[in-house]
């Protein structure tokens, strides 16, 4: 703990001794170097130098103490005589003159001292204030940016989204049964670019696998049979199958974390799954869910009607081959 911080009445001990050793110091040198009466007839008084140095350094209190005790040294066993020549009124006069001096400048100084140190402390009060006023809004300016940054994230990977689902109906538009699966693959890269996924297409026992971008090491199932949950829940029910239901959770087990059924939902007719293995969990959101369930019920729907369109192609390609054997044999005739 500092000496500083010792106080009797709220008056630093410091300051006493200081004020202490330097009375006792000129009281010495007046007796050294003079007539010992304290430098009583020099003006100005030598006591000065204490007072103004207090009076700068320390607070009102400690000021008026200097007062006391400089007129204490001054006058003890130093007051001047009474001159006959001089009436009581000058003799009064002139031994409080100079201790009234020294209290008048010790309270103005210290009172001005004072009013400076309240000023400051309020000026201190009010830069505290700007400096926290700053950082709120130091911080809220990093919020609105991080703000806008999301939204700007956000607007890109909408727009991002937008142009990958465009580019997946010009892909559309190319399909036929013959070269669905690979259109499918690379509309569902183009859209979702997942780290792994695989289609599964419907036939008499289950769901077998019918195109994927795996690994040589993954061990995934290549069949589901109709007694399996994920056969149930995707072809039965045409439900949509993500990790973050932990239900759903479950059923998927570690065979992917996002699957539904490839259908149409206008008839109810079934085809395949698509699933995802391995896809960024960022990814899962609600938004990338819905579009992920749209494009399955869209691959499916136009799977299921090429499929048709197929079998329409080859029953007439049957009836013309009919007619035109019809055609030679009676010409023949």
């Amino acid at each position: 703990m500092s000496i500083n911080t010792y106080s009797f009445f709220k008056i630093r001990v410091v300051a006493v001794v200081e004020i202490l050793v330097f009375l006792c110091a000129v009281t010495f040198l007046s007796y050294l170097f003079s007539d010992g009466t304290r430098f009583i007839n020099v003006s100005p008084n030598p006591f000065w130098i204490i007072l103004l140095l207090v009076t700068v350094q320390y607070d009102l209190q400690e000021s008026i103490l200097c007062v006391i005790l400089m007129t204490i040294f001054l006058y003890a066993w130093n007051v001047p005589s009474y001159q006959f020549n001089q009436t009581y009124f000058a003799y009064l006069s002139g031994l409080f003159i100079l201790p009234s001096e020294w209290l008048i400048t010790s309270v103005v100084l210290s009172l001005i001292k004072m009013k400076r140190v309240k000023k400051r402390i309020h000026l201190n009060e009010e830069i505290k204030n700007l400096n926290s006023r700053i950082s709120k809004l130091t911080e809220s300016f990093s919020l609105i940016e991080d703000k806008n940054l999301k939204l700007e994230m956000k607007l890109a990977t909408e727009n991002t989204t937008a142009i990958k689902i465009d580019n997946a109906v010009q892909m559309l538009a190319k399909i036929s049964p013959y070269n669905f699966l690979e259109i499918f693959k690379e509309v569902v890269t183009s859209v979702f670019s997942p780290e792994k996924f695989s289609i599964f297409m419907l036939n008499e026992t289950g769901l077998e696998l019918s195109s994927n971008n795996w690994l040589e090491t993954d061990s995934y199932k290549k069949i589901f049979l109709s007694n399996t949950d994920i056969y149930k829940k995707i072809i039965s029910e045409k439900k949509l199958l993500c990790i973050n239901s932990p239900d759903d959770q479950k059923i998927l087990s570690n065979e992917g974390v996002l699957a539904s059924a490839l259908y149409d939902k206008s008839t109810g007719e079934v085809c395949g799954m698509l699933k995802f293995e391995k896809f960024r969990f960022l990814g899962l959101v609600n938004k990338n869910i819905k579009i992920f369930d749209l494009l399955s019920q869209w691959i499916g729907k136009s799977y299921i009607q090429m499929k048709k369109l197929e079998k329409t192609e080859k029953s007439s390609m049957v009836l013309a081959r009919i007619k035109g054997l019809a055609l030679l044999l009676w010409s023949l005739s």
